[in-house]
């Protein structure tokens, strides 16, 4: 079955299913994180604590509540969506254009034009 999807403002680079398939994470050039929920098609919350395109997402493989962002501003952020605040940022050193979980969910990796 389609579903659309409609909120952003610019394009969107990456979206992934949560860990629980309830909801989906979208990650966009107009700065944001949005989460979404996949049977209304509504927007659940926003994340906007990016300054530039946002480029590298991912999703906790064992939390469904857990997200990561990174973007051109060289942020990786890590958000709680239980309390839909950010829990911590880390500075990459160059702008970020992908992001993993290990498969555990306890470590992350990001990546962006020479560093890991």
């Amino acid at each position: 079955m389609l579903r659309i999807f409609s909120g952003h403002k610019a394009a969107v680079h990456r979206v992934f299913f949560t860990a629980d398939d309830i909801h989906i994470a979208s990650f966009s050039d107009d700065k944001t994180v949005a989460l979404w929920d996949i049977s209304s098609e509504k927007q659940l919350t926003s994340f906007n604590e990016h300054t530039d395109y946002v480029r590298a997402g991912a999703v906790s493989p064992v939390s469904p509540h857990v997200l990561l962002s990174g973007g051109y501003d060289k942020i990786v952020n890590m958000y709680d969506t239980r309390t839909n605040k950010k829990v911590f940022s880390v500075n990459h050193n160059a702008p970020i254009e992908s992001l993993l979980f290990l498969p555990t969910g306890g470590i992350f990796l990001s990546a962006g034009i020479i560093y890991l």
